[in-house]
C-alpha cells in the first residue's frame, strides 16, 4: 500500500520507521542528522521505560 491507496481511501500517509541495534551504533545519531536535514518532526519513545499496553 502506497501513498495513492491512502489518498484514495481518505487516510493519512504516514512512515514509520524502527531503528534498533546495540548501544554505540550511532542510532540517535542517525535519526537526529537525518530529521535535521529534512526538517522532519520526530517522535522517540523509549518502550523500556512503558511496558504496560495501557501507556500504549
Amino acid at each position: 500500500m502506497g501513498e495513492e491507496w491512502y489518498n484514495q481511501n481518505g487516510k493519512p500517509w504516514t512512515r514509520t520507521y524502527v531503528i534498533y541495534g546495540p548501544s554505540g551504533a550511532g542510532k540517535s545519531s542517525l535519526v537526529a542528522a537525518t530529521v535535521n536535514y529534512l526538517s522532519f518532526d520526530v517522535c522517540d519513545l523509549n518502550i523500556k521505560e512503558h511496558r504496560l499496553n495501557s501507556w500504549l
